[in-house]
């Protein structure tokens, strides 16, 4: 999980630091992903990135949890505007309709 300063971050630091960690685990595997590239696109110093996390594993994992509690967001809004049917949505926009028979 992030430290508490990069809570206290202002968003747009935040936000520039979010997109380029995601841009470097969407460029390349964790195993080859890069501190250097994230801090250079976000446009802040080494230090300032230990402030704010562990290490790599650490910006890893939150990416990870927003994506999951973004996904599930996503998820549960359907289901209120579909009054619990989670099928409904995709079959009228014939995402699943080639598969049913």
């Amino acid at each position: 999980m992030p430290k508490p300063t990069f809570f206290r971050l202002p968003e747009e630091k935040r936000m520039r630091l979010v997109k380029a960690a995601y841009a470097e685990f969407t460029r390349a595997p964790f195993a080859d992903a890069s501190i250097s590239n994230i801090i250079k696109d976000a446009g802040i110093p080494r230090g300032s990135f230990y402030q704010y996390f562990e290490d790599k594993s650490d910006i890893f994992f939150y990416l990870l949890d927003r994506m999951r509690d973004n996904a599930q967001d996503w998820m549960q809004r359907i289901l209120k505007e579909q009054k619990g049917d989670f099928f409904l949505p995709p079959l009228r926009f014939s995402l699943i309709k080639p598969l049913i028979p």
